[in-house]
């Protein structure tokens, strides 16, 4: 009897528990890994939950646990900020003489701010490659 009640009770808890969705993928800009940047997921209509995000170390990303998606569409936008190449004045020098790299952001607004990335996050463990371009 008991064993049943156990039985029981473990199908019970196996059937309510449904783990978050997992969205892991790639990132590239113009061939080259994303390295630094990070995404953010947003619901879209219809989608109920917060905007999550995480960070793009190498060209890949992995969002879970407590940076898992809802299920449902989401906009994503991804940033990348870093150095230009170009030296500038530092602000704070009055006579200009100092000067530091310039940094700013890589990835095109079309893809952040103005972002068309778009994604269905499903149960379990969602996959998607993404090779933005700056063109």
């Amino acid at each position: 009897m008991i064993r049943c009640l156990l039985v029981l009770c473990c199908l019970l808890f196996a059937g309510c528990s449904a783990s978050a969705p997992i969205v892991e993928g790639t990132v590239t800009l113009n061939g080259q890994p994303v390295d630094g940047g990070v995404i953010t997921l947003q619901p879209l209509a219809g989608t109920t939950g917060a905007n999550v995000g995480g960070d793009i170390k190498a060209g890949k990303f992995r969002l879970a646990d407590r940076s898992s998606p809802a299920v449902g569409k989401h906009r994503a936008e991804i940033r990348w900020v870093r150095k230009t190449g170009r030296q500038v004045p530092v602000p704070t020098n009055p006579n200009g003489s100092e000067r530091i790299d310039e940094i700013g952001e890589t990835i095109p607004e079309k893809y952040n701010t103005q972002s068309t990335l778009e994604m269905d996050v499903q149960p379990g463990v969602n996959r998607v490659e993404w090779k933005l371009t700056t063109q």
